[in-house]
Formats: structure tokens, C-alpha cells, sequence
């Protein structure tokens, strides 16, 4: 009985380290996709401002330092997020009526829609799972006293 006792018992703490780091990991995971959300956020509202450059260095800055924690989608949505930031202010002087102007206006949306999709996916990436079906309907559902 001994035999059998020991190795269940190196079994059970190896499982419940293995949950501790998970945990710390998950927690982890949450708090940088929040700041990546945060600074996706921000880099949209700084899109046609002098502080644009100041903040993508930022959020190289940050993304440097974090992005093992994001899921291999979020790394690669924030990556892409970043790139286009970097890249609007080349395509920024748009000279009305002419063709080019309407490739840029193209790119430019695109440069935002990866930005504004890069907050999508990091959201996506950290979802917790519902208890309850979206989309449940519990307007007939008669519930009964068991004690009357």
C-alpha cells in the first residue's frame, strides 16, 4: 500500500504545482492584454496627432518587454497594429481629386482597421469561457419549491 501511496502523492503536488503556474500565468496573460488593449487604444487616438511617433516608440517599447505573454493571434494582430501606425504619417498628405488620393485614403483605412482589429483579437484572446449559453432564454423557466 506504501508503494502505491507515494508516487500518488508526487503525482498530486506535480498536478497542483503545475495549476499554481498556470494560474500565474493566466493572471499574467490578462494584465499584459489589457495594456496592450490600453495602448492600441491609444495609438488610434494619437493616429493624426505630433505625438504619434512618441507613442508607437511606446508601444514598441512595451511590446518588447511583453509579448511572450500574448497569444501567437494578439502577438502577431499587435505586431501588425504597430507597423501600420508606424506607417500612416508616410501616406498622410492626400491631394484631393487626384487618383493617388484615393489609394491613400485606401491604405489609411486599412492602417486603422489593422489597429482597431488588433484590439479584437487581443480581446478574443483572453475571453473566459461562459457559464451560460449566449442567447439563453430563461423567460419560461417556472422554478418550484421543493418545500411547498
Amino acid at each position: 500500500m506504501q508503494d502505491v501511496k507515494i508516487p500518488y502523492q508526487v503525482l498530486l503536488e506535480n498536478i497542483k504545482a503545475l495549476h499554481s503556474i498556470r494560474a500565474v500565468a493566466a493572471e499574467k496573460r490578462l494584465q499584459v492584454a489589457q495594456e496592450a488593449y490600453n495602448l492600441l487604444a491609444k495609438l488610434l487616438s494619437h493616429l493624426n496627432t505630433d505625438s504619434l511617433h512618441e507613442t508607437t516608440e511606446e508601444c514598441y517599447h512595451w511590446w518588447n518587454n511583453n509579448r511572450l505573454y500574448l497569444d501567437n493571434k494578439a502577438f502577431k494582430a499587435f505586431a501588425k497594429a504597430l507597423s501600420s501606425a508606424s506607417m500612416y504619417p508616410n501616406v498622410m498628405d492626400i491631394h484631393k481629386g487626384s487618383e493617388e488620393a484615393e489609394k491613400e485614403v485606401k491604405i489609411l483605412k486599412e492602417y486603422f482597421n489593422d489597429i482597431q482589429e488588433a484590439g479584437k483579437i487581443i480581446r478574443e484572446s483572453v475571453e473566459l469561457p461562459r457559464f451560460i449559453a449566449e442567447g439563453t432564454d430563461f423567460t419560461n423557466v417556472e422554478f418550484k419549491n421543493e418545500n411547498t
